[in-house]
């Protein structure tokens, strides 16, 4: 059973626990990616949760690659 609440879903399990799984609007996100200075960008890019493994890469291939050593920085 889904029960959709603004960009959280709440879900029941097998058992009947109530887990919420937040809906993410990746359009939304690379568009605030995109117009983002460098410091914001690492900000979505190391606290955005619920991407793929193919849309962080995707982030990745917009990120300024004069700046990977303070992204890998920030993600350590």
């Amino acid at each position: 059973m889904i029960i959709p609440y603004t960009n959280n879903e709440f879900r029941l399990d097998d058992i009947g626990v109530i887990k919420i799984e937040q809906k993410v609007d990746f359009e939304e996100i690379k568009e605030r990616f995109q117009r983002a200075d460098v410091d914001e960008k690492i900000k979505i890019y190391t606290t955005t949760q619920g991407l793929s493994v193919e849309q962080f890469k995707e982030l990745l291939r917009m990120f300024p690659l004069q700046h990977l050593d303070k992204l890998e920085r920030a993600m350590a």
